[in-house]
């Protein structure tokens, strides 16, 4: 598994903690030359599908063990929750850099 990539447009290396900073995968930026790059990669949209799928689900378990055990259950639930997304975190970034590529967007001419 790959954790690092070039940046296509100053060939720049880009830590996984690089990637991680970004809020989304189509929102990351280049950290030395400030280039929007886009992650292509076959199979994105079901990967991302599943994720928001999965925290859905365990939105609704939060829900639930607040219903069941109460305020303990919720503060839990919520621990849970917040680890789970640090883990999709950093296994979403490592598939993108192990099974995709990088590219830089266009940008856009000012007037």
């Amino acid at each position: 598994m790959k954790t690092r990539a070039n940046c296509p447009a100053c060939h720049g290396e880009l830590s996984l903690l690089d990637g991680l900073k970004a809020p989304t995968p189509f929102h990351f930026r280049c950290p030395h030359c400030r280039a929007k790059l886009r992650v292509r990669m076959r199979g994105l949209w079901p990967l991302l599908t599943f994720v928001v799928c999965l925290f859905a689900g365990l939105s609704v378990g939060c829900l639930c063990m607040w219903r069941a055990f109460g305020l303990t259950g919720l503060f839990l639930s919520l621990a849970c929750y917040a680890a789970a997304g640090l883990v999709a975190d950093i296994v979403c970034g490592t598939i993108f850099y192990t099974y995709g590529t990088l590219t830089s967007k266009p940008t856009k001419p000012r007037l």
